[in-house]
This record gives C-alpha cells, sequence and structure tokens, in this order.
C-alpha cells in the first residue's frame, strides 16, 4: 500500500465529493436497499466511483461493502481496527446530515488512544477513506442522538502479489 499524501498518513482519513446518480437517492427515498446494494457492488469496483479513489492507494485489491443505517437512539460502537483490511470507506448516503446528531466517526491512533478525531456526519456523496489497524489507526461510530444515519460502508484489503 502506498500513501503519499503526508496528512492521510497523519490524520489517518481523507474526504473526496462524488457525484452520485439520481437513482442512488430514488434507491435510498424508497428504501431500496437491493438496488443500493447491487449499484455499490458495481461502484466499488476499480472503475467504480468508490473504486477509483480506493485504486489510488491500493492497485490491486478485494473489497466488502454494506449499507448501514443507524437511529437514535443508538449505542456508541465499540473501537477496532477491522483486522487485516488495509482500507476502509464510508460514503455518506444522508440528504439533510443537519438534522443527525451524533452518530460521528471516530477514528484514533493505536498508540496515542487519547488523541481522538470525530467526524460528523457528511453531506451527501462525501467519501471518507481511512486507515485501519495495519497502518495503526482505530475507529468507531458514535451513537445517534437524533435522526437517522444512512452510509455505505466497506473495507479493502490489497491482494497479495
Amino acid at each position: 500500500m502506498t500513501i503519499n499524501d503526508p496528512n492521510f498518513q497523519t490524520l489517518g482519513h481523507c474526504f473526496f465529493s462524488l457525484s452520485l446518480p439520481q437513482e442512488v437517492e430514488t434507491w435510498v427515498q424508497t428504501e431500496n436497499w437491493v438496488a443500493l446494494d447491487q449499484w455499490l457492488a458495481v461502484e466499488v469496483q476499480n472503475t467504480g466511483l468508490i473504486g477509483q479513489k480506493i485504486s489510488d492507494y491500493l492497485k490491486d485489491y478485494s473489497v466488502e461493502h454494506i449499507i448501514s443505517l443507524r437511529s437514535a437512539p443508538d449505542e456508541d460502537g465499540i473501537w477496532h481496527d477491522d483486522g487485516s483490511r488495509d482500507l476502509a470507506f464510508s460514503l455518506s448516503l444522508n440528504p439533510t446530515p443537519e438534522k443527525i446528531k451524533g452518530g460521528y466517526l471516530a477514528m484514533r491512533k493505536k498508540e496515542s488512544p487519547l488523541l481522538e478525531t470525530f467526524i460528523p456526519t457528511q453531506n451527501w456523496g462525501t467519501l471518507i477513506l481511512f486507515l485501519t489497524g495495519k497502518q495503526g489507526f482505530e475507529h468507531k461510530t458514535c451513537a445517534v442522538v437524533e435522526g437517522q444515519r444512512l452510509v455505505a460502508a466497506g473495507w479493502a484489503t490489497e491482494r497479495s502479489s
């Protein structure tokens, strides 16, 4: 894995704004999770919207993804590092993130557990790539206190050559 961006290495995450097709908004509004999942399966591959960003860091990778909907009242997730995976991602599918209280993505370096970064729910189409335990980072999702937080999340692992 090659990370040439010193901010990414230091902070453990970076942001990208993706232009999502209109169909995605329709699938979210109608809760058509099957269509959304099928679209994601294509977009995480190396030629897809998400895959193109992952490919900047991993040349040959496998990827897993989920659709995560968290509603208030909720509980904090636990700190974890995604094991043997190289990168993780979170794509905001929230049309009105300002209506969500809580639901932060929290990150920290394993060797500095008191220095936490809290990333609020992002605008529609914002992709966050973040480092996992292989690079010394761990993360959790904080409780959603008000509203619903919807993201497409996933993990990429570099294939061995």
